[in-house]
């Protein structure tokens, strides 16, 4: 009995450590997009609870981005800082873990804050946010 009691929990150790390691690793931005962190004459950056808004000239659209799985999401900041001095503002949502599986939601969150005319799902990960058939 003692024998099974100890495999039991090296397979349940073993799970919980893999687990662990899987969800705290990821792929981190370099350095460079700080400079697209910070606001400009265009467009002001600021940190939301859901993530980053890039707010640019723009006043009737908006990007809502999901990053992809295990990529820290300041790694697409460039992108969208020059989307919305093009003038379409744009969220880049932080996901727990990284992996969007675990920010259900956050889009309905976005669209019940700020008022657009038109709103826009952007991105990849394991899984879309599950408010995608409720919101749309």
């Amino acid at each position: 009995m003692k024998r099974k009691k100890i495999i039991l929990f090296s397979i349940v150790l073993v799970l919980v450590l893999g687990t662990i390691c899987y969800f705290g690793t990821y792929y981190h931005a370099e350095e460079s997009v700080n400079q697209f962190l910070v606001t400009s004459d265009l467009v002001q950056v600021k940190m939301i609870p859901e993530g980053y808004y890039f707010d640019g000239p723009g006043t009737s659209s908006a990007i809502i981005f999901y990053p992809g799985a295990k990529v820290e999401e300041t790694a697409y900041a460039p992108m969208l800082f020059k989307l919305a001095e093009e003038g379409v503002d744009t969220f880049l949502l932080s996901m727990p873990f990284h992996i969007a599986f675990f920010g259900e939601n956050k889009v309905k969150t976005i669209m019940e804050q700020y008022a657009y005319d038109d709103y826009y799902l952007m991105g990849h990960s394991l899984r879309r946010g599950s408010c995608f058939e409720t919101c749309f």
